[in-house]
Order: C-alpha cells, then structure tokens, then sequence
C-alpha cells in the first residue's frame, strides 16, 4: 500500500519435510552493516547454542539485583527490571562504538535513568554519551529520541535532567562534564521546534495558556525542573552566573501556582487564571487538547 514506507514480502519455500531455518539482522546503516552484523552476531545455525546465549545475557542482566520476598513480589520485582532492560537499544553496528536510541525521555527521566546510574552505572554513562552524540547532530539533547533522530514527542527538555545526574553521580569525567554542560545550556536557551519556546517561557515565567497550543501547565512545570537540574549542574562546575540564571527560572512552577485553588492551574497572558477551572479535569497532549500532559491539576501539583 502506498502508505506503508516499507516493501512487504510473503515468502513460499514449498513443501518440505526438512526445518526451515531463518536468520535475521538488521542495520541502522546499511544492508553490508546487516550482513556484517548477522555474520558477527550468528555465525552458525545451532538454534540452542543461540538460546542459550540469549538465556546467559539476561541472566546477567537480572542478577544485579537479589530480591527477598514472596514468589509473586519476586516476579513482579524481576519483571520490572527486565522491562528496564529492553530500551534503550544499541543501533550501531557491530564493532563500532555502542550508540543507544529509543529514549523515551518523558518516561524514563523521572525513576529509570535514576535506577541506572545507581545499579548500572557503565551502561548509564553509555546513554549520555548517546545523549550528547544526538544533541551534536541536531543542536539539542533529545527530547524523545528514535532511531538515532527525535521525535518531539511528550514535553520537557529531560535530556537535560539525565545528564546533570550523571554529571551529579561522577558517571562523566571533568572534560566530559563542561562538555556536556555545553549542551545542557544550549538546549535550554536555543528555542527549537516544536515545544522549546525559550523567549515565551522568559518572557512570562510560565507557559500562558492563551498562547501555546495545549500542556501548558505541565510544560512549565517539568521544564523548571529541568532548569532546577541545569542550576545544579552550573553550580558543581562553579558557574555561578548561569547557576543563577537557572535558579531563577527553576521556580517558574510557582507563576502557575494558585494560591487561592491551591492548585497548579492554566494561567493566561495577562496574569488571570483560565476559568472554569476543574482540578479533576484530564488533558493528554493535542489530542484532546488541555492544559495537562496525560493527568490533571491534582497530579501536576504534587509534581
């Protein structure tokens, strides 16, 4: 169908009474990278051989961790890190230097990267570094990174918080760290498309509702936070000034804080509250508009 960016194929080998066995592997570059990679990853066809490679790794991943408790809180607490497991991906080639991608950074910035730089702090280090090749190629550490590019989804600049943790947690060298601080305030400062309006967020201290789409609530509140973990960093790397740049934008949250409702709610241009206003009221991106991101007032106030 011309929709679908891809040729599909069905293949008829015929009848046979012999097993039909298939190799697969993919490449972010090439075809040769593919045939590179399935000669490299799967040299023979020994399927149990393979398995049993497969079993091994995640046995090692999991075994970071020695959980006590029930059969069923075992489970759970093993199944949660093999979710942990999954993403991000490598997506470069064998033999060439590990690049991760699919960073759902929205998610993943608030408890996972965390988990990693306490438990899996190598492979940690390794994100950011991904983190930081991305934001050289596009001008901005990533705010939801797939296959090697972004996607824009979801809201925040949350690159910017998983650096500065590493940063925080000497997961990166000196070098590495003013490197990477680099990013961090280009990123913050640089307006890019389609939800980094740096000049409207400057100009109000908050998001107005009246003049972005949608999420401004959220929006303003998750990106203080980001300015809250870019003050942290600036200040560990004695920039005094930018630290307290940041600072100062890291209570942005407060310019969306009622006092009156108690509640983070919308607030428009001219200083006045958006009305009615329903702290119970959900909002999910665009697609139904709102001035939340996949929650409402009572959960973004907490936050």
């Amino acid at each position: 169908k011309p929709e679908h960016k891809a040729p599909k194929y069905l293949l008829d080998f015929g009848e046979s009474d012999k097993p039909l066995l298939v190799k697969i592997a993919l490449s972010s570059r090439s075809i040769d990278g593919a045939k590179h990679n399935l000669a490299a990853e799967m040299p023979d066809w020994d399927f149990g051989k393979a398995k049993a490679k497969v079993e091994n790794l995640w046995r090692e991943s999991l075994s970071i961790l020695s959980v006590k408790g029930t059969e069923d809180q075992k489970i759970s607490a093993y199944t949660a890190l093999y979710h942990l497991f999954l993403q991000p991906n490598i997506i470069s080639d064998c033999g060439e230097e590990p690049e991760y991608s699919t960073f759902s950074l929205w998610d993943t910035f608030r408890a996972a990267h965390p988990f990693y730089s306490l438990f899996t702090p190598d492979k940690n280090a390794g994100f950011v570094h991904s983190l930081m090749a991305n934001g050289d190629r596009q001008g901005f550490l990533p705010i939801w990174a797939l296959w090697g590019s972004d996607n824009f989804c979801m809201i925040g600049n949350h690159g910017v918080s998983i650096v500065a943790e590493a940063s925080a947690k000497g997961l990166l060298s000196e070098a590495e760290a003013q490197r990477a601080y680099k990013a961090v305030r280009q990123t913050l400062t640089v307006s890019h498309e389609p939800k980094s309006d740096w000049e409207l967020y400057t100009q109000y201290g908050y998001f107005p509702t009246d003049k972005v789409e949608s999420e401004s609530v959220s929006r303003t509140m998750e990106c203080s936070y980001d300015d809250y973990a870019a003050a942290t960093m600036a200040k560990a790397l004695g920039l005094n000034d930018d630290a307290k740049m940041f600072g100062e934008r890291a209570k942005y949250w407060q310019n969306v804080f009622d006092p009156s409702t108690r509640f983070a709610r919308p607030r428009k241009a001219d200083g006045t509250w958006k009305g009615p206003f329903n702290p119970a009221d959900v909002g999910h991106a665009e697609s139904v508009g709102g001035d939340y991101t996949e929650g409402n007032a009572w959960q973004y106030t907490f936050h």
